[in-house]
């Protein structure tokens, strides 16, 4: 599966209110740390789900950001 093909199947997270408690957790390795093809695909799908990564700091001793935590991004 591509990661284009993985991010289009969370799409489906853009019909869940923002009230509505959710949390999204995995191991997408995805590395959020470098501007890269994947982190840009990622980075575009929160901003169309409205939701808001909960990790930034890199957490592997290769400087590295795989694990996420996601959540609904609080409305204006």
């Amino acid at each position: 599966m591509t990661i284009q093909h993985f991010a289009s199947t969370l799409n489906f997270l853009k019909i869940i209110p923002t009230v509505c408690p959710t949390i999204i957790i995995g191991d997408f390795n995805v590395n959020m740390v470098i501007k890269t093809f994947e982190s840009t695909i990622f980075s575009n799908l929160h901003e169309t789900i409205s939701f808001k990564i909960n990790i930034y700091e890199p957490e592997t001793i290769y400087d590295t950001h795989l694990d996420h935590i996601w959540t609904p991004a609080p409305t204006q």
